[in-house]
This record gives structure tokens, C-alpha cells and sequence, in this order.
């Protein structure tokens, strides 16, 4: 109540005194949801590497995959780092700063079991056996690269995955079971702002509670951002897509909007789609494991 208190008095008294107390209220916040994050990284899937099955020595100090939500070994996040970050976008839990709430919350929403429950064969003990044979050969980079892409490589003692898929519907409307949603955004085209400059575009996806954003692109009309994200989905009817001109002097310009309906793309397979907005073209892949 005091602190609320404090923050009307400075809005409607002090501009300067408002951002004072941001400035101390944000790290504030940011802070609680890191040890939330900590004691999320010690639950019993999460302190186990997602990828390889280590619980030793090496996950004593874990490493995060920010976009895809998962916690790894320090081996397997160097692997993870070699890929580019356009793929994965590893931090230390320890090491790194955490200074962004939107990432934590990610994560949060994410974890190894969730994340696992979609990239993993349907035989977890066939899985974490095989796993642990090759976690120090050269198999275990084409292994995650496999996982996370789906390129077309498994050891021979791995069965193709097979993806799980249901769909609900409820009052009359399809909707889509909890799971986890893949979104590549690849490129875009004839993206302008609203004089027919070429803009300085970045992209929001909001799906449920949570929000990803590209990184912003400084003056093109084909942007290419190649970026991933991993997003757990509750039981919503859509995703929405924003596309926004970033600028220098004034607030950021909404160039166009989508609405995407997730029981189109249900089923666990690749879509490539274009999405069409009245400042030009986004060109993403999208797949909807249900589980």
C-alpha cells in the first residue's frame, strides 16, 4: 500500500522523483523473479541436463537456453552457443546477468519436462540410456541440432519421434489442448512505414500471457531475422502478430497485425506460412506439438 502510495504521489507531484523510484522498484522485481528462477532450475527435471541427461558435477552450475526455455550442462551449452543464437541463446543461471523480467517469466513457463515432453522420442528409457552413451562423442552436437530442427539425423538405436496431438472443442469453438508452440521467424518483405520509407521493423508474438520480440532491424523493406522462440501454450484460440517501425525521436509505430488461429497448425508439423499485414509480408514456420 505504502509503495503504491509513493508512485501516485510521484506520477501526479515529480516526473523526475516517478523514474527514481522505477529505477529502484524494477531491479526489485527482477530480483524476486530470478530466485524464482533458481529455485525453479533445482526442481528434479530442470537439474538434469535436457539434453544429454547429466545430473552430476556438471549441472551444478546450469546453464539456460533463454529462447527454447531449457536448462543444460555446461557441455551441452557449448554446444548450444556453437549454433548461433539465432537457434538458441544460452546464459549462465550463475555467471550472466539477469536483468530481464519478460525472459525469467519465459522460462519460467517452460522448463526441461514441458520442453522435453515435445523434442523427445516416446520412450524416455530408450532415450536417457542412448543419450548418456554418446553425451561425450561427437553424435551428441548432431543429436541436439536433430532435436531442436529437426534435421534428419538419429543414432541407430533412436526411433524417429513420433509427436502426440489432440484437439478439444468446447461451446461450439475448436480449440487447442496445452502445448508448445515453435515459431521461426525467417524474413519479410515490402515492409515500409506508413510514407513508404523503408522501416526499422521488429516483431511481437503474444500467445496467453506471454510475449516475444524479435530484435529490431535498422532501415530495410526485406528484413531477415531467422530468430526462434519456444512458447508453452495454455488453452487459447490464437496467437497474435505485431509488426512495429522502431523510432528515434517518438514512440514506436504499429505497422500491422494479425490474428492466427492455433487449430490450423495442430497436429505437430511444420507450417511455412506468410502472414500478410497492411505494411507488407512476415515469412515464419510455425509447430504445434499438443500434449
Amino acid at each position: 500500500m505504502a509503495t503504491q502510495e509513493a508512485t501516485t504521489r510521484a506520477m501526479h507531484t515529480n516526473p523526475i522523483a516517478l523514474f527514481q523510484l522505477l529505477f529502484i522498484l524494477v531491479p526489485g522485481m527482477t530480483d524476486a523473479l530470478y530466485q524464482q528462477l533458481v529455485a525453479f532450475s533445482r526442481n528434479q527435471e530442470n537439474s538434469t541436463c535436457a539434453d544429454c541427461y547429466e545430473d552430476g558435477e556438471l549441472m551444478k552450475r546450469p546453464w539456460i537456453s533463454t529462447n527454447l526455455g531449457v536448462f543444460v550442462c555446461i557441455q551441452c551449452a557449448g554446444i548450444h552457443r556453437s549454433l548461433g543464437t539465432h537457434l538458441s541463446v544460452i546464459l549462465s543461471l550463475e555467471l550472466d546477468t539477469w536483468d530481464d523480467p519478460d525472459v525469467i517469466e519465459h522460462v519460467l513457463h517452460i522448463g526441461n519436462k514441458l520442453a522435453n515432453e515435445c523434442w523427445l522420442a516416446p520412450n524416455p528409457s530408450l532415450q536417457r540410456a542412448s543419450l548418456q552413451e554418446i553425451r561425450r562423442s561427437p553424435q551428441m552436437r548432431q543429436y541436439i541440432i536433430a532435436k531442436y530442427t529437426g534435421a534428419e539425423f538419429y543414432p541407430r538405436q533412436f526411433s524417429a519421434r513420433t509427436l502426440r496431438a489432440s484437439t478439444i472443442v468446447c461451446s461450439g469453438a475448436r480449440r487447442v489442448s496445452a502445448g508448445i508452440l515453435r515459431i521461426n521467424l525467417t524474413t519479410g518483405s515490402e515492409i515500409f512505414t506508413g510514407n513508404k520509407n523503408a522501416a526499422s521493423p521488429y516483431v511481437v508474438f503474444m500467445v496467453g500471457s506471454q510475449t516475444v520480440k524479435s530484435k529490431k532491424l535498422v532501415g530495410t523493406s526485406t528484413p531477415s531475422w531467422n530468430e526462434t522462440w519456444m512458447l508453452n501454450v495454455p488453452e487459447v484460440s490464437y496467437l497474435i502478430i505485431q509488426c512495429f517501425h522502431h523510432s528515434y525521436f517518438s514512440r514506436d509505430v504499429l505497422l500491422g497485425e494479425a490474428k492466427l488461429g492455433l487449430a490450423c497448425i495442430s497436429g505437430g508439423e511444420e507450417h511455412q506460412m506468410g502472414i500478410k499485414l497492411d505494411c507488407g509480408e512476415l515469412h515464419c514456420l510455425f509447430q504445434l506439438t499438443l500434449l
